[in-house]
């Protein structure tokens, strides 16, 4: 059920992109961790989308900083998907800084948001400070 929901909010996102997308031949979704990243590639069209993350696979994330190629791929991505995760809540700012006209989803959240919309999932609440969830 959650990967047709997290589908059809990229392509509803996929067609409000599609204006600011239009000299890009690909969507770009950004992530920052690379497990959230493959699993995204999993279910998303990699001929419309491009999926990366900031941390690169095998990094340590109790050292990793920010390097300007990295601000490079933050700048490019039109969407974001928030996880929450430690490494990325202490470099959050930095990454809205660097672009903050993408869109922002969270990996749970949002998605159930924008879903209950439809009528088709109710909204959980989410207490974003611990991010901890009943279910």
């Amino acid at each position: 059920m959650k990967v047709k929901l997290l589908l059809f909010v990229i392509a509803v996102l996929f067609s409000a992109c599609s204006n600011s997308t239009s000299k890009k031949s690909k969507i770009v979704i950004l992530t920052s961790i690379e497990p959230q990243a493959f699993i995204l590639r999993e279910i998303v069209d990699t001929a419309i989308f491009e999926v990366t993350s900031i941390l690169p696979p095998g990094s340590n994330p109790g050292q990793f900083t920010l390097r300007p190629k990295d601000a490079k791929l933050i700048a490019s991505a039109d969407i974001y998907v928030r996880s929450y995760v430690p490494f990325e809540v202490s470099i959050w700012e930095n990454i809205v800084s660097v672009n903050g006209k993408m869109e922002v989803m969270t990996t749970e959240k949002d998605l159930l948001k924008k879903s209950s919309n439809n009528g088709s999932v109710e909204e959980e609440e989410c207490d974003e400070q611990s991010h901890k969830h009943s279910h």
